[in-house]
């Protein structure tokens, strides 16, 4: 009986190590995933808890094609100074990559611009065409941020100071800008106008033609037709005076 009973503890001792070396073994596996969840997810809650909009425009190459013609205001930020473009850098100018990068990094998309959004993400071509979410973030107040930011952030894996990356002003400036232009349009048009005699041109100058003199008109009353001359509301009009004034001269 002793020898069974050794048997078995020895046997049910081996049975638990085996046990302990397995737990040891899923703990090993387990460490390692874990830490790149850790790491992954570092780098996707960047810009959590930001509700975020988007502005780029379609138009990005003819507005490069056409900067050195036109001169137009840059937001000045820090990494606006390099004018290499790399490939990495065009998924920053269209919407549809932007936006994936934004919603991967943590941040919350908004289809429109309203009081709850924290910033307005923008390139450089959508502040130099004033897009529609560019006007409304300078209506509503809502802050102008340079794609620049992102990219910032991003690089150092981690949320950068959004200050040096604003660009309200520069957008403000340039609505600005086009709003005088467009006065001046209006007034050139106008002193064209008059210039040419405006819509005075448009008529004929003859001495026959245009407005006629005022002609009185006679009172249209039911009782000159009926020969009441002793109606209350025509005691004045001028049928009954030119009446009294044939009876006084007769």
């Amino acid at each position: 009986t002793a020898t069974v009973k050794t048997a078995s503890n020895d046997v049910s001792s081996s049975k638990s190590q085996k046990r302990k070396k397995k737990r040891k073994r899923v703990a090993t596996t387990t460490t390692t995933p874990s830490d790149d969840n850790n790491t992954t997810n570092s780098q996707d809650k960047i810009f959590n808890g930001l509700i975020l909009a988007l502005s780029t425009d379609n138009k990005v190459h003819q507005t490069s094609n056409n900067s050195d013609n036109q001169s137009t205001k840059s937001c000045t930020t820090p990494t606006s100074c390099n004018n290499n473009t790399n490939d990495d850098d065009e998924q920053y100018e269209t919407l549809k990559s932007l936006k994936t990068i934004l919603q991967t990094t943590g941040a919350t998309i908004s289809p429109q611009v309203h009081k709850k959004v924290h910033y307005l993400i923008c390139t450089q071509s959508a502040i130099d065409n004033l897009t529609q979410r560019i006007r409304q973030a300078i209506k509503r107040n809502v802050d102008i941020v340079s794609v620049d930011w992102v990219k910032k952030c991003i690089s150092d894996n981690k949320r950068v100071d959004v200050t040096l990356y604003l660009c309200n002003e520069v957008a403000r400036e340039l609505l600005v800008e086009k709003e005088r232009e467009k006065k001046k349009k209006s007034g050139s048009s106008d002193a064209a106008n008059d210039a040419d005699g405006g819509y005075d041109s448009d008529i004929p100058q003859d001495d026959n033609c245009g407005w006629s003199e005022p002609v009185q008109l006679d009172c249209c009353c039911v009782c000159h037709e009926n020969g009441d001359d002793n109606c209350p509301w025509c005691h004045d009009c001028n049928i009954n005076l030119a009446k009294k004034q044939k009876k006084e001269h007769i």
